[in-house]
């Protein structure tokens, strides 16, 4: 239902028909406002013009933008119907340094909206009157009876910052880091022990910080890096509604020229033609790299749920590959099919971006040896529940329409990996401009880069910044047999042989089965003996043993029978 403030003039109030160099009234003056709330259709219906009208607001800045990224809100809209020229005043005739209109003036119909900053003050609402004033081109300026309140609420006490994480390429350069708080805070400087950089000599702080000083920007000035690469951490320390806090911002500096391994660095290029997905699930859709070995799929989850109304595809859209319907736990892979070994350093880049109906919350993960990693730093949202109805975790939170986010990640191996593995995972259904949906919708998430008409601007690519300490060299590696079968409760004890040119380890991957020896150095037809705990279930169970010779891996399968007594 529409929202109306209506004023009407009589003919007799206001003369008709005047005319002024450059504006002229017709027929008989009339002025009427529709209050848009920033859907599609107007609010609900209002008493006249006569009357006071309030707009409340949240604490966010208020501005024109539709889709804007941080903590700025598309403000409500004011439709003008009018024949006569009209402003917008402070009734006190003081103007706010927090709230304008804008246009503050302005002929006939059209369309106002008041701009208004953040408030940051945890304490105190604000609030500000305004009066309109219409004229008919004879000159003279009216007050309307009715006056526009705006009130903006208080904020809660929070600190936060302009990045997660500086990335810098080896060329000197100045950093800065916008802190925008309503708490007192505090920084320090550290080196980042996994880059093993021993001092931070090479970044000299040019912050000027007053003490008690909430909102500030720190700036520090990096020399250039004729060496490996070198990290350090900024640490902002703060009191948060009586807990103290921690956060820290890794500033990463690579060295002049990034490692050549074999495979890498991995490219891939989007907003050009031949570069998407599939047409439609369930074939999940694959994009080949232009140099490199790899791909970059997009999988959706097997428990996705049911698309009644047939949104789910995989597709095109201005050349950037999109998936429509994303689900939790649909995820984009990306794979650089070389290996790696352990102490590699090494660097994601690509950009991405949803519609304003597509998935807010997504998670960067990658694989270290065969356990999933967060890559970079999480946060939680309390208050939004994941798929499993705990608090969703997330690295990436995508804004609508097109404010692309750029994933720019750089992750440390710990242990020898076949081969690069990362993922980015939709974690809730909670959608970028407000509200959850119940099943897979016709919102969008797409690959995109970090200009709009660029087609070689942040392309995605995997690349080695540091070598790990060994060469990623694949064992000559073989067992023999691939499977073992065991009574239900059988002490006997089976073996199976192990070949390898590396030392190697045996591990197995449930409680109930042991193995001996579970290390052993390189050699010819090492046996190993396996035995299994009772099996107190009376359906068969299954387990397996991972064998592992640097980077290279293989599974034995063990199989034990079911007892007759056991529990069904």
């Amino acid at each position: 239902m529409k929202q109306y403030l209506i004023i009407l003039f009589s003919a007799l109030a206001l003369s008709s028909c005047l005319r002024e160099p450059g504006f002229k009234s017709e027929g008989p003056p009339y002025f009427s406002i529709v209050v848009q709330d920033g859907g599609e259709l107007p609010v609900a219906e209002l008493a006249p013009m006569s009357a006071q009208y309030t707009l409340d607001l949240g604490p966010n800045g208020y501005s024109a933008a539709d889709n804007a990224p941080g903590h700025i809100s598309r403000a409500v809209r004011f439709h003008v119907a009018s024949n006569l020229r009209w402003k917008i005043l402070p009734a006190d005739g003081q103007e706010a340094d927090w709230i304008r209109p804008f246009p503050a003036k302005g002929e006939k119909d059209g369309i106002f909206f008041f701009k208004t900053d953040r408030n940051i003050d945890p304490e105190h609402s604000r609030e500000s009157l305004y009066q309109i004033l219409v004229d008919d081109g004879s000159g003279v300026w009216k007050p309307l009876d009715g006056m526009l309140y705006v009130r903006q609420e208080k904020s809660g006490h929070f600190l936060e910052m302009s990045a997660a994480r500086f990335n810098a390429t080896a060329a000197a350069q100045t950093l800065r880091l916008r802190i925008t708080a309503n708490v007192d805070w505090t920084y320090s400087l550290s080196p980042m022990s996994e880059y093993a950089t021993d001092n931070i000599d090479w970044i000299t702080d040019l912050t000027v910080h007053p003490a008690g000083q909430q909102v500030d920007t720190l700036v520090f000035r990096l020399s250039e890096n004729g060496g490996g690469i070198r990290g350090a951490n900024i640490a902002v320390q703060y009191n948060q509604d009586g807990a103290d806090r921690t956060d820290v911002v890794p500033l990463v500096q690579y060295p002049a020229a990034e490692v050549q391994l074999d495979g890498f660095p991995v490219n891939w290029q989007v907003r050009v033609p031949g570069n998407t997905f599939a047409a439609t699930f369930p074939a999940n859709g694959t994009i080949p790299p232009v140099s490199g070995a790899g791909m970059i799929t997009f999988h959706n989850e097997a428990g996705k749920a049911a698309d009644t109304q047939g949104n789910v595809k995989l597709d095109v859209s201005d050349n950037s590959p999109r998936a429509t319907g994303v689900w939790p736990g649909d995820y984009c892979e990306f794979v650089a099919s070389s290996p790696v070994s352990a102490g590699s350093v090494v660097k994601l880049m690509f950009a991405t971006r949803s519609s304003g109906g597509g998935m807010k919350y997504w998670r960067l993960e990658y694989r270290d040896g065969q356990t999933w990693k967060v890559a970079g730093r999480s946060y939680t949202d309390p208050a939004v529940p994941d798929p499993a109805g705990d608090p969703v975790v997330y690295t990436h939170m995508m804004y609508p329409n097109n404010v692309n986010t750029l994933v720019e990640t750089v992750v440390i191996y710990t242990e020898h990996t076949d081969q690069v593995e990362f993922r980015f995972i939709c974690a809730a259904n909670s959608r970028v401009n407000g509200g959850s949906v119940a099943a897979p919708g016709t919102g969008t998430w797409r690959i995109s880069v970090n200009t709009a008409n660029a087609a070689d601007a942040y392309q995605p690519s995997i690349s080695i910044v540091a070598a790990g300490s060994e060469p990623p060299v694949p064992a000559m590696l073989t067992v023999s047999p691939w499977f073992l079968t065991f009574e239900s409760s059988s002490a006997v004890a089976k073996t199976f042989q192990v070949t390898s040119d590396q030392n190697f380890t045996v591990t197995p991957e449930q409680s109930w089965i042991h193995v001996s020896p579970a290390a052993e150095y390189a050699g010819e037809n090492v046996d190993i003996t396996v035995t299994c705990d009772d099996n107190p279930l009376q359906q068969i169970r299954e387990g397996y043993i991972t064998v592992i010779a640097g980077i290279t891996r293989r599974q034995i399968a063990v199989i034990q029978a079911g007892g007759s007594g056991g529990t069904p």
